[in-house]
Order: structure tokens, then sequence, then C-alpha cells
């Protein structure tokens, strides 16, 4: 999350404020600098498993549910049941499928939400979210240029949270728990601010 979080915040001042992509980039160097070696330690001390040695076939595995279903999926919430129908071992999967050291596994989500998608719900899914996120992006593109500097505000700091959600949705399925709640309700704010700009727009227009 964290890498997510500091390559979202860059991607976002590079398109909003391509002057300060550079500082900023700088800064978050500084910060990986002094940050990032007890982390890496920590994690590399690990001994027990964890999702991460799993992704690899959880992802073959959604893959596998997507091909027998590419058009719509399986349904919502019917990845555990449709992983646990999978072969127990496919071609190139690291490990026996379902199982881990001694436990049994069926993993609730696919840890890849875009796979989680497509296994799921299908490509028409996938291209609904796509939509979906295509639109949350220009809306906060548009909010971030409002008037109103606590509009620009709070739109800047929800295009850099959406991009840093995007890019860590890649190894987690985050969109779906109550996580996102606030995410969205600030995105709810956004869209206000600039259906307010846009008001105040048509007024100046027309002289009113």
């Amino acid at each position: 999350p964290v890498a997510a979080l500091a390559i979202g915040f860059l991607l976002w001042v590079a398109v909003m404020r391509p002057r300060l992509a550079v500082p900023a980039a700088l800064a978050v160097i500084a910060a990986a600098i002094l940050l990032l070696p007890p982390a890496l330690e920590a994690r590399f001390e690990e001994t027990s498993p964890t999702a991460s040695s799993l992704r690899p076939d959880i992802w073959q595995g959604a893959m596998a549910i997507y091909a027998e279903h590419p058009l719509v999926g399986v349904g919502l919430n019917n990845f555990p049941e449709a992983y646990s129908a999978l072969p127990t071992d496919l071609p190139g999967a690291v490990q026996r499928r379902l199982l881990h050291t001694s436990q049994v596994l069926v993993p609730p989500y696919a840890e890849n939400l875009y796979l989680h998608v497509l296994a799921e719900e299908g490509i028409v899914g996938l291209t609904a979210l796509a939509l979906l996120l295509l639109a949350a992006l220009l809306t906060v593109f548009r909010g971030a240029r409002v008037r109103d500097p606590v509009g620009r505000a709070i739109s800047f700091g929800v295009g850099a949270g959406l991009l840093t959600l995007l890019l860590h949705d890649v190894v987690q399925v985050t969109m779906f728990n109550e996580t996102v709640f606030p995410l969205f309700a600030l995105l709810a704010a956004v869209g206000r601010f600039v259906t307010l700009d846009w008001a105040e727009e048509e007024r100046s227009a027309v002289g009113v």
C-alpha cells in the first residue's frame, strides 16, 4: 500500500501540477531512503507464509474461471465456490491448488480487483468497472480546477487516493469492503463542487 500511495500521488501530481512533480518525486525518494530499509528487513525476516506466495496460483485460478464464463462470469460472491471447483492441479501452478502447507485454502477474492471482476462478472462487469473508474477520474480532474479552493483541495486529495486504490488493487481487492466508503463519500462531494462550479459558469455566461 505504501508503494501504491507513493506512485499514485506522484502520478496525480504529474497530471495536475507538472511543475511540482520533480520536487514531489525527490521528497518521496528521500522518504523511501529513510523508511524503506527497515520495512524491507522486516519483510524478509517473515517466516510465515503470506498471501503473496499464493497470488500466482490464485490469479491463474481467476483466469481459468473467466475462461469458462467469459461474458458475465460466475456471478457476484461466487468466486470461492468457482475456485473450489477448479482442478487441484493446473498446468504451470506453483503449488497444489487449494492447499497451502497444512491448511485448506479457499480464497474469498482473487487478490486482484480486475481479475476478480473478470471471474465474477466477466467482460461485461470489467467494462462497467472501467467506465465507472473513468467517470470518477474525469470528475476529480474537473473538480481540481473549480473556483472554490476547498473543492480543489478535496478533489486533489481524492484524485491521488483514487489512483492509489487502483494501483493497490492490482494485488488486493479493497473496493468491495467498507474501507472505500469514505472515498466514495468524498467523490460525491467532488461531484457536488463540480456541479456548483458549472452552475456558476452558466450564471457568469448570461451575466446574472
